[in-house]
Formats: structure tokens, C-alpha cells, sequence
């Protein structure tokens, strides 16, 4: 290691040599990592917890991209280059071509780790600052984070944001990008971008040994980077297997930094997920759970083995960086265009009002409001800008607002927009959620697996339902793809509901209508089980909405 001496005044390493590590794929830690956060955030938001403790929620989309057209001036030209082949957000990217970012060029150090504001895009749809972190022999295979950074505006406010790292390997740097759905109230704003306590990680591994054939619960110890043990339930679904992962902790902070996950392996090569997998819902006890989905057969092959796959704390700055900086949106507002939609139309979910659309050099956002603890019921949404259709946007609600609801669209390069350009709203893929009271009789209830077919809204639905480690387990699914699967199910003791505990998450609309509920210290052989609401789907269902043009009078 180059510059010992300095790293040894800034860096506190951790080591842990209780168990082998094995030589990691780093690229897969850092998808692993943004899969976690993502569905951790996909699952934040929804009905009070006291309507369902698993909603079918709706899937984040990755943010996607665009801007208006304008001439890039030679002071940008460099920078754009720089940061456009990166960001995740297109239409910042297309506002660095088109020469509309605020440079700012300001720069703090701790010891030799130096953090660098470079560029602020701030318009009336939110606020997004790139970075530089420049560090002594810093290591593409490693990944950086700081465990806080935030805005804080005038009055010392916090804003909190997204905050995503990417190696930049010509300069041999980590770029990064603050963003938040935050913008000034005034053309300009004080505002201090701070950062506390920069952490390093890297991949890890551990060998560990899975029956996936064998339903009960296995434990695995671990015992290492703050990692106590590892709990797998296997689930047979169909021609597909189901881990049910719980990772127990004895260090809680490496609990928000681990992103543990079962990697499968034929030999050297890793098996390909059957479908996308769920972390980061917390269990009964705080642990870490994980929902994973491989095909039964390519499980079964002779070489097939497990590792732990997980990201582990190797070093870590103990200090505060702090920036002040002057915002200014005044060169944004020259793209930037309101106009009133105050339509409303009737969706499976009740009827839902679009109020406006607000139009700024980075994205196109659409607000409304829809009845209260409801979803949109479509779960795609485009846009249609004079015929050309953008790439797919994403609705978001704001914390404590059960009505009101948000669209964001990225801009794309080479977009023009004027006031008078047609758009059109297009969503399509409706899910409907439906009521049914009757119960479902569980007869004969013990170990070994039975399964009952009922029928809901015409459809045929079957139960499989069993007895394991003192906990009654009842799966339900249906053949017919259009059946979305059961929220959630519960029992009745007198006038009290006892909720069945989830351990499948779904999302609405993915596809998968396979749900499993668990009844902890079940001790009865019968049971009427009901359900909260069943959800069905149209994947062909489409309602366009042509969004009115300003009069040209008015």
C-alpha cells in the first residue's frame, strides 16, 4: 500500500480473520447494493401499518432521463464531459450539455480525503449537486459512503437526498451525486451541503451449506463483521424455490451497510435469480430478511454450492465536511413551464385528479390527488411528448399524505417543448383490488402439507397449508396470471383479528401472485381464514389523457 504513513492517520482499519474470505465479484456487490436500497425504499411508503402489514406496493422505477435544446457554451463543454457518461439522471445530464448547471468549484478537506462541489442543477422540480471525492490511492474495487450528508437550508432545516457514487476510472476519483425533490422558494438560496464520518467497504464472502430441498428452518452461524448468524426457510413455488432469508446481527450499524444476499454457484460460475429478489424488510426481532427466487433445477445440479454474499466496513474518516453555497435557478427558469391539467377521471382505485404539470429543463412532473390511503390502481405511466414516447416515469407521495401524489419524467436529450407542444398522459396495467368475506376452512391441520382450491371473483385459488417449528404455514396462488394473489389473510378470536405474519413481499402488478403468511405458536388442527382483499390484474388495460395546451387568448 502506497503512502502508508498518511492513510495511517486518516484510515481506522477493521479486520476480521475468524473465517476465510473469498475473492469477491465486486461488480455484483454494487448491484446488490442498489437492489437493496431500492427495494427498501419501494417499500417505505403506504396504507397506515394497521390496515396490512404486507401492502402490494408498487416497484420504483429507476430514475430515467432528459432536457431542452440549447447551445453548449465552451465553459461547460469540459465538464459535461466529465459527468455526463455517468449520472443516473438524464435530463441533468442533458442540462450540462445544454451549459445550464451552476458551477460552484468549492472544496474541503479532512487530512488528505478531499470532497469538491463542482456543479449545482437546481430548478422548480428539485435540486441535484455533483461531487467529487478525492482520496490517497483510492480503490475502484472499494466503495465509499458517508453515513449522513445532507442540505441545510437558511434556517437550518435539513433536506434529505439520494446519495450515489460512481468510479470515475480516467481520473482515478469517485464522482458523486447529492439529489432531492427539494427546490428554493426564491431564485437564490443559502444552503450548506454537509457530510459526517466517509466509511469504506468492500465485498465479501463466506462458504455456507443450504439444503434447499429440506423446508425446515436452517441455521447457519457466521460470526464475523458484525454478521451473528444466518436463518434460511426454503419454499417450494411451482417449478421455482423460494429462500426465505433472516441475517441476525451482533453490530446493529453493520446491519445498515452489510446488503447480505444468498449467492448460488454451479461450479465457478453464479446461477442466474429467477426473478428479482426482496431485502430489507425487517423481521420480528429487527433482523434483516431477503426473499430470493431460483429455478428448482438449477439447484440440483452435483456442483452447486453457497456463499453468503455480503459488503463489509474496511476503513473508515472520522471527520465533518462542510460547504456553504449559494443556489440559483434563475437560468433554469427560461425552460421552465406550468400548465393547469384540473382533469379527473374514474380508475379501478376511485377517481383520480390530475392538477398540474410542471415543466423544467430537467423533467416533466405531474401532480394530483386520488382517494385516501389509495394507490393508482395503473402501474406504467408514460409520456407522450408530439408523438414520441418517453421513457417510463414513477409516481412518489410525500410522508403523512395519504391523497396526494407525484409523476416525475425525465427529460431526454434532444427534447424541444414549447407551451403549445401536444402531450399526452398514457398509463396502462391496472390492478384492482377486491373484497371477499367468505372464510376458508383449514381441516386436519399437522405437519404434513395439504392443499384446498376455493374459489375467488371466478378464479381458482389454492391453499397449501402446514405445520413447522410450532408455526402454521398457509401459501396461496393461483394458476390464472390475471389473479394478482391474496394482500394479506387473518383469523378470527371473537372480535379480534389476529393478521397472519408475511413472509413473501409483493409488488403490485409484478406478476407473481404467490403469497405465504405465517401464524406463529399455531396450536389448533382447524381454522377459518380469511383474507383482507385479493388483488386482480389487466396487463391490457390502457387510459390515455390528452394534457390541455395554455390557450393562446388567455
Amino acid at each position: 500500500m502506497k503512502q502508508v504513513d498518511r492513510i495511517e492517520r486518516i484510515f481506522t482499519r477493521f479486520r476480521n480473520d475468524d473465517a476465510p474470505l473469498n475473492e469477491p465479484d465486486f461488480d455484483a456487490m454494487w448491484e446488490r447494493i442498489e437492489q437493496h436500497r431500492s427495494h427498501s425504499a419501494g417499500m417505505a411508503s403506504g396504507h397506515p401499518a394497521a390496515a396490512s402489514a404486507r401492502r402490494r406496493v408498487s416497484r420504483t422505477a429507476v430514475l430515467a432521463t432528459a432536457a431542452v435544446l440549447l447551445t453548449v457554451t465552451p465553459a461547460f463543454a469540459a465538464l459535461s464531459d466529465k459527468w455526463a457518461y455517468w449520472t443516473y439522471h438524464s435530463g441533468v445530464r442533458s442540462a450540462l450539455e445544454q451549459g445550464l448547471g451552476q458551477q460552484i468549484g468549492k472544496t474541503v478537506s479532512v487530512g488528505d480525503a478531499k470532497l469538491t462541489v463542482d456543479t449545482a442543477v437546481v430548478d422548480d422540480n428539485r435540486t441535484v449537486l455533483l461531487f467529487r471525492l478525492d482520496l490517497p490511492d483510492a480503490d475502484p474495487a472499494s466503495y465509499p459512503r458517508f453515513a449522513e450528508m445532507k442540505l441545510s437550508d437558511g434556517k437550518g432545516n435539513a433536506i434529505e437526498g439520494n446519495v450515489t457514487f460512481r468510479w470515475n476510472p480516467d481520473d482515478q476519483i469517485w464522482q458523486g451525486e447529492f439529489s432531492a425533490d427539494w427546490t428554493p422558494d426564491s431564485l437564490r438560496a443559502d444552503v450548506r451541503l454537509s457530510a459526517e464520518k466517509l466509511q469504506i467497504f468492500t465485498a465479501a464472502q463466506r462458504d455456507i451449506s443450504i439444503d434447499a430441498e429440506d423446508n425446515r428452518k436452517q441455521t447457519i452461524e457466521i460470526g464475523q463483521d458484525g454478521i451473528d448468524r444466518l436463518v434460511v426457510l426454503p419454499f417450494a413455488q411451482g417449478d421455482k424455490t423460494l429462500l426465505s432469508t433472516s441475517v441476525f446481527f451482533s453490530d446493529k450499524e453493520a446491519q445498515s451497510w452489510s446488503y447480505p444476499s444468498i449467492g448460488v454457484y454451479d461450479g465457478a460460475a453464479q446461477v442466474k435469480e429467477a426473478a428479482t429478489g426482496v431485502f430489507g424488510k425487517p423481521g420480528a426481532e429487527g433482523e434483516y430478511t431477503g426473499l430470493q427466487y431460483f429455478r428448482t433445477t438449477d439447484l440440483r445440479g452435483a456442483a452447486v454450492h453457497y456463499k453468503l454474499n455480503y459488503t463489509r466496513k474496511s476503513g473508515e474518516i472520522d471527520g465533518s465536511w462542510s460547504v456553504d453555497l449559494q443556489l440559483d435557478k434563475e437560468r433554469m427558469l427560461d425552460g421552465t413551464l406550468t400548465r393547469p391539467i384540473d382533469q379527473t377521471v374514474e380508475t379501478a382505485a376511485g377517481p383520480v385528479e390530475f392538477q398540474d404539470m410542471i415543466i423544467t429543463p430537467t423533467q416533466i412532473r405531474i401532480t394530483g390527488t386520488h382517494e385516501k390511503y389509495k394507490e393508482l390502481s395503473f402501474k406504467h405511466f408514460y409520456l407522450e411528448v408530439n408523438g414520441t414516447k418517453l421513457i417510463e416515469g414513477y409516481p412518489s407521495q410525500e410522508a403523512g399524505d395519504y391523497y396526494g401524489f407525484t409523476l416525475r419524467f425525465e427529460r431526454q436529450p434532444g427534447l424541444v417543448l414549447s407551451e403549445q407542444t401536444p402531450i399526452a398522459l398514457v398509463m396502462n396495467y391496472e390492478v384492482t383490488e377486491r373484497q371477499d368475506n367468505n372464510p376458508i376452512h383449514l381441516a386436519d391441520i399437522g405437519s404434513g402439507k395439504k392443499t384446498i382450491t376455493t374459489q375467488l371473483g371466478g378464479y381458482s385459488v389454492h391453499w397449501t397449508y402446514y405445520m413447522e417449528n410450532g408455526n402454521l404455514y398457509i401459501e396461496s396462488g393461483s394458476d390464472d396470471p390475471r389473479f394478482g394473489g391474496v394482500n394479506q389473510t387473518y383469523m378470527l378470536d371473537g372480535k379480534h383479528r389476529r393478521y397472519g405474519m408475511p413472509v413473501t413481499a409483493n409488488f403490485a402488478g409484478d406478476g407473481n401472485n404467490r403469497a405465504i403468511d405465517r401464524y406463529p405458536h399455531f396450536t389448533g388442527t382447524e381454522a377459518d381464514l380469511y383474507i383482507y382483499y385479493y388483488s386482480t390484474d389487466d396487463p391490457d388495460k390502457e387510459l390515455r389523457i390528452d394534457l390541455p395546451a395554455p390557450d393562446r387568448q388567455s
